[in-house]
């Protein structure tokens, strides 16, 4: 005791007075620290993990030792103790709110916990806390989240649609041409239903079935579009005639664009509208998405825009707010986009013709779950 009291004079002791503990050398957290400091400047995560973990068990809840061990297990790829220490932080209340909220979606993105990077991003859209810059960050990041979590659920489901339908089709001998019937002759909803469910039995009735109605007149365009799918997970390789918009295409499966996959207009066309809408109303940005994706779907193959994006950016808002009841003025949506009132009519339409609003079958479509978006 004499000699702590002695060294105690000295300064060369503190107490931590949370925990009660004797700590020896008050300047050994301010050492470690720079020398973390100086190790991650010259690209040593290791050594500078070390020396964070050693000050972070002298003081548990230093702020600044946690933030520096968060960004250092992040940067040597430590995800999971990366989101660990940024929850504690957040958890305290203390720190660089948005910083450490960046690095904590980041670490989440990683391991591919898309889930949980929604349920956090989603309430922090407006959040006062979080700066401009970051706004839009989240809002994209979001935006592919949601994009890959409806693919890894589209993934599971599948999987499990798919030996539903083998055991299906094998205890019953019919059910196959009460699919084919559906397909061919029902309304949209059942025959959405009909093609997620032919393209998992490997028949080559439903491939005869699903080449019939790529060229019927009346056929709903996205739903020709997603048979172009189903025939390529049967297995058809081969160039398939495609009857949309009173034209023919001849469409080799091979060169199928990935679902979901647009080009940099079709793509840049989304960003705008994020830009101008996700802080206002999430939710007619989320509507709007699912119209694009849709509008995509039934142009195919034929390219879907010409002339500016921002024409079609504003168009698809002006379609969004229509299809929601919302008033809004022409006049009002052209000057948000720098774009003519002309040019917002026109492409309004072209949408409009192409998705047949207010129809039971688009009705229909609407419902649909497009892998996801």
């Amino acid at each position: 005791m004499a000699f702590l009291y002695a060294l105690t004079l000295r300064g060369d002791v503190m107490v931590n007075k949370k925990q009660g503990n004797v700590v020896l050398f008050p300047q050994l957290l301010e050492r470690h620290l720079e020398i973390a400091m100086e190790a991650r400047e010259q690209g040593n995560f290791q050594l500078a993990r070390t020396h964070l973990e050693q000050a972070h068990e002298l003081e548990p809840d230093d702020t600044s030792v946690l933030f520096g061990l968060m960004v250092t297990y992040f940067e040597l790829g430590m995800y999971r103790e990366a989101e660990r220490i940024a929850e504690q932080i957040l958890d305290s209340n203390k720190g660089e709110f948005s910083e450490v909220m960046h690095l904590y979606v980041l670490a989440l993105v990683q391991q591919e916990k898309y889930d949980q990077v929604c349920d956090v991003l989603e309430p922090l859209l407006d959040h006062p806390l979080v700066p401009d810059y970051l706004q839009k960050e989240f809002t994209e990041i979001l935006q592919t989240c949601q994009l890959l979590r409806g693919t890894i659920q589209e993934e599971e489901t599948g999987s499990l649609l798919r030996k539903s339908i083998e055991e299906k089709l094998r205890s019953d001998p019919d059910y196959l041409n009460l699919l084919i019937n559906d397909l061919l002759g029902g309304e949209v909803e059942k025959q959405l239903q009909a093609i997620e469910q032919l393209k998992f039995s490997g028949h080559p009735e439903a491939i005869r079935a699903i080449l019939q109605l790529l060229t019927q007149d009346e056929a709903d365009p996205v739903l020709k579009t997603l048979s172009l799918y189903a025939l390529k997970e049967l297995g058809w390789a081969e160039t398939v005639s495609l009857n949309k918009f009173g034209q023919w295409f001849s469409v080799d499966l091979a060169q199928l664009p990935e679902k979901n996959r647009f080009g940099n207009q079709e793509q840049r066309v989304m960003e705008i509208v994020a830009e101008i809408v996700a802080d206002k109303d999430p939710s007619l940005l989320s509507f709007a998405l699912q119209l694009w994706v849709e509008y995509m779907y039934a142009c195919y193959p034929k390219p879907p825009l010409t002339g500016k994006v921002e024409g079609w950016a504003g168009a698809l808002h002006f379609v969004t707010t229509v299809l929601l009841g919302q008033v809004v003025s022409k006049q009002e949506l052209a000057s948000l986009y720098s774009v003519s009132v002309s040019t917002l009519t026109k492409n309004y339409k072209v949408i409009s013709e192409f998705l047949k609003f207010g129809t039971q079958d688009r009705k229909a479509i609407h419902k649909l779950p497009l892998d996801g978006v």
